[in-house]
């Protein structure tokens, strides 16, 4: 079995860059080009901030790179793009666990997976797979953890209360980190009518790095929600700077 998806021949409409509601299923998982009996399913988180529209155009390119059928998924979180009216959730464990449920109630598990996620994203797919070991569900075949240190790492003292500072200096802040959706903006310049235009965008970014510094705190205090964190994960994971 791969799933109860590929028994359904029908997504819903278009949510935003390609990805597709599925039909039956909530707005916390979409699907690029469904695949009939996927060799492989990719999960994809993405990072601070972002949202599904940060992986547009993945299924053709690995479609036009690997010899198997692989069926590209990903995370939609609330507060930002097609959800923007919606709360971001509270928590990296809140995010993780909602993304579980939606999983197996669509039996996407059944086939192969593989997780990737960028900065926030990997500490979130990382959250995802030790929650499949410990809920005794097949865990990914791997994971993929680009550009963050494991939560073992702690939280850098240089990137700390980001999330407080105002707009201007969070701009001025992430321009200095090489944010690139933001400095692509020209933010480091921080004008008052750049910083209106801007600011907006800045509410689910301002969201996920405070959850983000919460997550990385309570694993370095012992005090990270359950499941305890293991030692090791049962599965490959391949870190990507």
């Amino acid at each position: 079995r791969t799933g109860a998806f590929d028994r359904q021949s029908k997504v819903g409409v278009t949510a935003t860059f390609g990805f597709f509601v599925v039909a039956g299923g909530g707005t916390i998982l979409l699907v690029q080009t469904p695949v009939d009996r996927p060799h492989l399913r990719l999960l994809l988180f993405p990072h601070a901030g972002g949202s599904a529209a940060a992986y547009e155009g993945w299924h053709d390119a690995l479609a036009s790179r690997l010899p198997v059928p692989v069926e590209v998924w990903a995370v939609s979180p609330p507060g930002r793009g097609a959800r923007a009216g919606e709360a971001a959730f509270p928590t990296v464990a809140a995010l993780a666990q909602a993304v579980l449920s939606e999983l197996v109630r669509l039996e996407l598990h059944l086939a192969p997976l593989a997780v990737f996620g960028h900065s926030l994203g990997a500490l979130t797919a990382y959250e995802l797979a030790r929650r499949m070991v410990d809920a005794r569900l097949p865990p990914p075949v791997c994971l993929f953890a680009s550009a963050h240190e494991p939560p073992s790492c702690g939280m850098p003292e240089a990137q700390r209360g980001l999330a407080s500072l105002s707009d201007a200096a969070l701009l001025r802040a992430l321009a200095a980190f090489d944010f690139v959706p933001v400095a692509s903006l020209e933010a480091d310049a921080a004008d008052a009518a750049e910083v209106a235009v801007i600011a907006p965008l800045l509410a689910p970014l301002r969201a996920d790095l405070a959850m983000r510094e919460a997550y990385l705190d309570a694993v370095a205090a012992g005090t990270a929600p359950p499941p305890p964190p293991s030692p090791t994960l049962p599965l490959p994971v391949y870190a990507v700077g």
